[in-house]
C-alpha cells in the first residue's frame, strides 16, 4: 500500500485523484500548494507525489527540485499534472526530477494506469534498496571477518614466534634473528639449581620462576639485548651493541634476578642465574658454543655470575 500526496488546489481534480488512489487500495492525502506539500513530505511517509504545475507560493517544478535535493527517506515518485505541452516545458520538468506527466483535463483511466506504473517502479526501487542494503551489510560483514582473520593471523604469527610460558622469543625465532641480523655478542643465561626448585616446590612454582626470570632479564636488558628461551631453563640473549655494553647489561640482569624474591608456601624463594658471554663476530655456532662453555665455567666457579669467553673458537661444542 502506497501513501500518495496530492498538491492541487482544484477540488474536482483532487476528488478524482482520491477516488483513483483509493480504488487501487492506497491512501491519499492532500496539500493546498507546493509549500504545504513540502512541509508534509519532510515529515515523511509518502511514496508518490501528484502535483499540479501551476500553484500559488511554490509551483510544481520548484517543489520537485526541493524534493530531489531534500534527501527524503526512500524514493518519491513524482507525477506532474499540467496543461503545458511544449517540449521545452517538459524538458524543464524532467530536469527538475519529474517521473511522469498527466495532462489536464484528467482522465480517470489514464490516472489509474499512471499510478500502477508508479507502484511497479516503487516496488522495484524498494527491492533494489533491499538488495543494496544486503550487499552493504555483506560488505561490512566481510570487512569485519577479514579484519578478524588478519588479527588471528597476526596473533598466530606472534604466538608462533614466542614461548607460551615466558613470552620470550622461542628457540626457532631467536636463532632466526641471530642468523639474519648482525650482533656484537651472544650470551646464555641459565637458572641455577632449577631442577631442585621443581623437585622441592613443584612444577607450578618452577613455571612461575621461568616466567619471572624471563621478565627480569628483559626488563634489565631493555633495548640492549633480545631475549629468547632456547632450552628448558636457558635463555639466549643477542646484543647489537658493543661487547663491553653487553657485559654491563649481563651483570645488570644477573643482579636483577639475584635481588628478586619469589613467594612460596614455605616463605620466600631466592633464585640466581649464571651466564656466559661470547663475541658474536664469528660464525653463530662458534659464538654460541663459546658462550655455552663460558656458562659452564660460571657454573663451576660457583654460579650467580658472568664469565666472558676470551677467545671464541670457530668449532661448535
Amino acid at each position: 500500500m502506497l501513501r500518495v500526496l496530492v498538491a492541487e488546489d482544484g477540488r474536482f481534480t483532487i476528488r478524482m485523484i482520491e477516488r483513483a488512489v483509493e480504488q487501487l487500495g492506497h491512501v491519499c492525502e492532500t496539500a493546498s500548494d507546493g509549500f504545504d506539500a513540502m512541509q508534509k513530505l519532510k515529515r515523511g511517509g509518502y511514496q508518490v507525489l501528484v502535483t499540479d504545475w501551476d500553484m500559488p507560493r511554490m509551483d510544481g517544478v520548484e517543489l520537485c527540485r526541493l524534493v530531489r535535493r531534500a534527501g527524503l527517506d526512500g524514493y518519491t515518485y513524482v507525477i506532474m499534472l499540467t496543461a503545458h505541452d511544449r517540449p521545452e516545458d517538459m524538458a524543464v520538468a524532467l530536469e527538475a526530477g519529474v517521473d511522469d506527466f498527466l495532462t489536464k483535463p484528467l482522465q480517470a483511466v489514464e490516472l489509474s494506469a499512471r499510478l500502477r506504473v508508479a507502484e511497479r517502479i516503487l516496488s522495484w526501487e524498494s527491492q533494489i534498496r533491499a538488495v543494496n542494503e544486503a550487499l552493504l551489510q555483506g560488505t561490512r560483514e566481510l570487512a569485519r571477518v577479514t579484519q578478524e582473520i588478519d588479527n588471528l593471523r597476526a596473533r598466530a604469527e606472534e604466538d608462533a614466534m614466542h614461548d607460551a610460558l615466558t613470552g620470550a622469543l622461542n628457540r626457532r625465532a631467536w636463532f632466526g634473528q641471530v642468523e639474519t641480523q648482525a650482533h656484537a655478542a651472544l650470551a646464555i643465561f641459565d637458572i641455577d639449581h632449577f631442577k631442585r626448585i621443581n623437585d622441592t616446590f613443584g612444577h607450578p612454582v618452577g613455571d612461575t620462576v621461568l616466567a619471572e626470570v624471563s621478565r627480569l632479564l628483559s626488563d634489565a636488558l631493555g633495548e640492549d639485548g633480545v631475549v629468547g628461551r632456547v632450552g628448558g631453563e636457558e635463555f639466549g640473549v643477542c646484543f647489537p651493541g658493543a661487547r663491553t655494553d653487553a657485559e654491563a647489561a649481563c651483570l645488570r640482569a644477573i643482579a636483577a634476578v639475584r635481588e628478586a624474591r619469589f613467594a612460596v608456601a614455605e616463605g620466600e624463594l631466592r633464585v640466581t642465574v649464571s651466564a656466559g658471554l661470547a663475541d658474536a663476530s664469528i660464525h653463530l655456532d662458534g659464538a654460541y658454543a663459546a658462550a655455552d662453555r663460558a656458562l659452564y665455567e660460571a657454573k663451576r666457579a660457583g654460579r650467580d655470575r658472568l664469565v666472558v669467553a676470551r677467545e671464541p673458537r670457530e668449532d661448535a661444542a
